[in-house]
């Protein structure tokens, strides 16, 4: 058994706090159980087995005061002062999986590109990062790297999170290289949550620089650190939604840092992408009296309503696309508040991020790329694989090389895509 201090076991994406010394009943927080601490080059370096979940359901409770983790192969156990983990058949019984598992480490890295961002976000960023069976501190043998970039209101870290009747992204990791359907690789989940929501993953004066930071930073810590085939046809970028978008963003604006891409539902043709949605962030921003009064009660509500989520991201997409070049941390709206008629200036300026457009200036970057990988849910309720199709149209146009796929589903919970991306890109990458 293995004891945790308390001061490790605060994730990020916690709902609340409360210390181990309170009731287990009253705890109400997500946890990153660390088994272990080591220091590595100067870094606290924190040691995982994937074990994320949240305390929600206490009907959980085992005797003598376990949490039952089904997501992994022990049973956790509270102590005073800390969590210790012993080995339990019940999760075993529970893992879809029950080969050989790979290792998660959470890693910290002060970025000196998001210091001083224009939205105060803290530079400080964790990193949650998954080697493969066989990869251990005294190895030899590198690996290809992959970068998981998290969607609208996501995170790297909650990549990990434990989910009902389904894998997290380590969970399907163990389970994809563990059965020899994916070659091994090293896997990267960044930390890209702002106080917007999230990001782009492009560089913006109103958000921040967070393509600099990725290409610039992140890369060369992840290759500085772990044992990666550090070059371009050996490292690939993929993610879902926002996180689609970025990683075909980067495909075409940082060829030279990614070898192979893969979108899920990545937003694309945003006249039917987010045009349809002005009209609701209109008439919530002209209740609130404008968008910094919205950004106010937002941040003091305890539970955002859908319409509330709905228009932050639309702030979130001006801030990003369309940024005020002569005021640092400001954005245009795209629409007159008071008539909720579209300003053609400030719309033209989000379309010229729209990767339908960007393919006519950038598909020779794409064409270089050794995998390209788009799907989309023909049933996607933000309308985006009417994007992907155009964008497919223009691809084939071009000759650029890639895999269009569509399915039947909508936008939401289709992690088990990457059942298809991943082994693909791993594939590309190990050439």
């Amino acid at each position: 058994m293995v004891d945790v201090p308390a001061r490790t076991l605060l994730c990020q994406n916690c709902i609340d706090f409360t210390p181990l010394s309170a009731p287990i009943e009253q705890r109400f927080l997500v946890i990153d159980v660390s088994v272990e601490k080591v220091e590595v080059d100067g870094l606290d370096r924190f040691k995982t087995r994937n074990a994320v979940f949240s305390i929600c359901d206490f009907s959980f409770l085992g005797p003598n005061r376990q949490l039952l983790c089904t997501a992994r192969r022990w049973i956790l156990t509270a102590v005073p002062g800390g969590i210790t983990e012993t080995r339990g058949k019940r999760s075993d019984q529970l893992r879809r999986y029950q080969g050989e598992t790979g290792q998660v480490e959470l890693v910290e890295q002060r970025s000196k590109q998001l210091e001083g961002n224009p939205l105060g976000d803290p530079p400080l960023r964790n990193i949650a990062i998954w080697t493969p069976p066989g990869y251990s501190a005294g190895g030899s043998e590198r690996y290809p790297l992959l970068v998981d970039l998290a969607g609208f209101t996501g995170s790297g870290i909650k990549h990990l999170a434990w989910s009902a009747f389904t894998e997290n992204l380590p969970e399907r990791l163990d389970r994809l290289v563990g059965t020899g359907q994916m070659k091994p690789c090293i896997v990267a989940m960044p930390d890209g949550f702002t106080s917007l929501g999230g990001n782009q993953y492009i560089d913006s004066p109103a958000v921040g620089p967070w393509a600099s930071y990725l290409v610039e930073e992140l890369v060369p810590f992840i290759d500085d650190r772990w044992r990666t085939l550090a070059q371009r046809d050996h490292r690939g970028v993929f993610g879902k939604s926002s996180g689609g978008y970025g990683a075909l963003v980067h495909g075409m604006l940082h060829s030279d840092t990614w070898g192979a891409i893969a979108c899920h539902s990545g937003d694309m043709y945003f006249p039917y992408g987010y045009l349809p949605d002005f009209p609701l962030a209109i008439d919530v921003l002209r209740r609130c009296g404008g968008k910094a009064a919205f950004l106010e009660k937002f941040r003091k509500k305890v539970k955002p309503r859908h319409d509330d989520v709905m228009t932050l991201m639309i702030l979130a997409m001006a801030a990003s696309y369309d940024p005020d070049l002569q005021r640092p941390g400001e954005y245009h709206l795209p629409f007159d508040l008071e008539t909720g008629e579209i300003i053609d200036e400030r719309w033209q300026r989000w379309l010229e991020h729209d990767p339908v457009q960007m393919v006519d200036r950038h598909h020779t970057a794409l064409k270089s790329l050794k995998c390209l990988f788009i799907d989309c849910g023909f049933r996607d309720q933000y309308r985006l694989h009417h994007g992907a199709r155009m964008l497919a149209k223009k691809l084939e146009q071009f000759d650029v090389p890639h895999l269009h796929q569509e399915f039947d589903d909508d936008h939401s919970a289709v992690d088990y895509r990457l059942d298809v991306s991943l082994p693909i890109l791993a594939e590309a990458l190990s050439r």
